[in-house]
């Protein structure tokens, strides 16, 4: 066999060498290629990071305003914007080393940018911005980050530059239904112990001995009250303000309170309560709204400030007294809301529970879908926590939400503006049905099992004693009925040298000062606040806020617990509830379940990424 050597000829030869010449240049363009996009995507990835952590981190300033506090002035905002982009941590290679508020408010988007939204991402000027169409949203386009490339420089590409958005708006933080407990407090409560009566019936109240119109029951006091009398129309509002209380001696005084005796001294309305931490000689009292709680009954209504003596003394009323004039059967008239003195003190100050014969609150009835008795309701709702969401008033009705709504919802939805009464298992409602008592047996089923209930709230399963700073380390579960029972107290979640007295201040207040796993404890609730100054106010009311609370017996100055910590019983029936409730400050936001519409009067504002 024969052999036939075939040679390819120079002109072959030349060809391959000029396809892999060409080969290789494409292959090396495109190895180029890719190692610098990859670069570019990397520097996408890093300059979104910083834009979301800036926009994240300023984003408490929300919402802007060129009106009000100085930490919501745009500027303020995109000043801290600026600073987040270049903080050594967060800046990415190739971004500028100085970026300035101003630039990023310059309608230059070259150098970066922010753009004020409202919720519902529509632009929005912070100059001229309404209570019910906040600036809350935040849009900002981070300055261009140069990318330089290596490779891909042989083909003529030597740079490209990068800029991404973030979107960020402030929320309110609203309680999990599952740690919201069917009851509720007026706001004439605020920090510290409060108590349930479960043996029912009215709490405001009316003197033991009704006195004729001579005047109010004995014994006056030292102290004395000044300020203006007032005429309202029946069925109107006033706002009172700018009264005095003279001649407290704060070393022996509890708390001290407007009472306004009705015309025939038969009732009385408590307003403006200040507790011992707030107590001054004299005392600015709070301004505070009047309305059909007494207005509805025509008449010379009589003020006192009403003084409560610490320990077990007999509480005073005042020398003097100031009146109310209900005049007449007309509507409010535009005089009744008289203009507030610039120099008037806070009226948005909480106030001790005061002038409650039977207990601080009452319980609330909420239906659920899984029983449609409402008293076995009453016990799963405890057990459990509601079945649906319930947000603050002023949340949900979409109104700008005057700092006083009416303190009556009606009886069906829209009755007030916005107000959705809470008699139907849906998300949102804003009103809540409140009871003056409280059901002891279906207390007891609630909280330690019976009845309907498999599991009380209380039971060890759903979370067993515990302290984490170890100052109560000897504390055990409890038993009840043969079951074992969480014994927590809230001073086991203190920390450092903070007391509960810390936690229960109005301002001051951080989550620094408290275990956030206080959260976990079965213990733990979130009780929402209505309008009303006590609970003698019946049928729906508008919630103004929630504050958490803890079941237990110990107060400001005891850390002492009974040994039922914070609940006496009598067979199945728990005749006194007791629980502390402190200022929300003490809890992180993301500890606090739910966000809603941001809502200035709820504080706790958060910030989330929505874009």
């Amino acid at each position: 066999m024969q052999l036939i050597w075939k040679t390819r000829s120079r002109r072959d030869r030349g060809a391959v060498a000029i396809v892999v010449a060409i080969t290789s240049v494409l292959l090396f363009a495109s190895a180029a290629l890719t190692v610098d996009l990859g670069n570019t995507w990397s520097h996408k990835r890093a300059v979104q990071k910083q834009v979301d952590i800036s926009a994240i981190s300023a984003g408490i300033g929300l919402p802007a305003s060129t009106t009000g506090d100085a930490k919501h002035q745009p500027a303020t905002i995109a000043s801290a914007v600026a600073t987040y982009l270049t903080k050594s941590y967060n800046r990415v290679n190739g971004s500028p080393t100085t970026v300035t508020g101003a630039q990023l408010l310059d309608g230059n988007p070259a150098n970066g940018e922010i753009t004020w939204l409202t919720d519902s991402q529509a632009a929005c000027d912070p100059a001229t911005a309404t209570a019910t169409a906040l600036c809350t949203t935040m849009r900002v386009l981070s300055p261009p980050a140069d990318v330089d490339f290596g490779f891909a420089a042989i083909m003529g590409f030597h740079h490209t530059t990068v800029q991404r958005t973030a979107t960020v708006t402030v929320v309110s933080i609203s309680p999990g239904m599952d740690d919201t407990l069917p009851f509720w407090l007026p706001q004439g409560c605020g920090f510290g112990a409060a108590e349930a009566d479960t043996s029912g019936g009215p709490a405001s109240s009316t003197p033991a001995t009704p006195t004729p119109t001579t005047g109010p029951p004995d014994p006056a006091g030292a102290h004395t009250l000044t300020g203006s009398n007032y005429s309202v129309t029946q069925g109107g509002k006033i706002v009172v303000h700018n009264l005095l209380i003279s001649g407290i001696d704060t070393s022996k005084t509890d708390r001290a309170t407007i009472r306004i005796y009705a015309p025939d001294y038969s009732r009385f309305v408590d307003y403006a309560a200040q507790d011992k931490q707030l107590l001054t000689n004299p005392l600015n009292v709070p301004d505070f709204t009047v309305s059909t709680e007494l207005t509805s009954t025509p008449g010379v209504w009589h003020a006192y400030a009403y003084i409560e003596p610490k320990g077990n003394g007999t509480p005073t009323i005042s020398s003097t007294s100031l009146t109310v004039t209900v005049t007449g059967t007309a509507g409010p008239s535009p005089t009744d809301s008289p203009t507030v003195s610039p120099t008037a003190s806070p009226s948005s100050v909480p106030v001790g529970c005061v002038g409650q014969n039977r207990g601080n609150f009452g319980q609330l009835t909420s239906p659920r879908k899984d029983e449609s008795n409402l008293q076995k309701a009453f016990s799963l709702n405890i057990a459990y926590g509601l079945d649906h969401l319930i947000q603050p008033y002023c949340e949900t009705s979409g109104n700008s939400c005057p700092p006083e709504p009416n303190k009556d919802c009606g009886k069906a939805d829209g009755d007030i503006p916005g107000g959705l009464v809470d008699n139907q298992s849906k998300n949102g409602r804003n009103c809540i049905e409140g009871d003056t008592g409280n059901d002891g047996p279906k207390t007891f089923d609630g909280l330690f099992g019976g009845g309907n209930v498999t599991k009380g709230r209380l039971d060890a399963s759903n979370g067993t004693t515990r302290c984490p700073n170890g100052r109560h380390s000897e504390r055990t579960n409890l038993t009840v009925n043969g079951t074992s029972i969480n014994n927590d107290v809230l001073s086991c979640y203190l920390t450092g040298t903070n007391t509960l007295d810390s936690i229960a201040q109005l301002n001051g207040v951080d989550p620094s000062m408290l275990d956030q796993s206080v959260v976990d404890s079965p213990r733990f609730a979130w009780l929402p606040v209505v309008y009303a100054n006590d609970r003698a106010q019946k049928n729906f009311q508008p919630i103004k806020e929630f504050v958490p609370a803890f079941i237990t017996d110990e107060t400001q100055t005891s850390y002492s617990s009974t040994s039922m910590n914070g609940t006496e019983i009598n067979g199945s029936s728990v005749k006194v509830l007791r629980v502390f409730v402190f200022n929300k400050d003490a809890l992180n936001p993301d500890v606090q379940h739910n966000s809603v519409k941001f809502d200035p009067n709820l504080g706790q504002p958060a910030v989330r990424l929505v874009g």
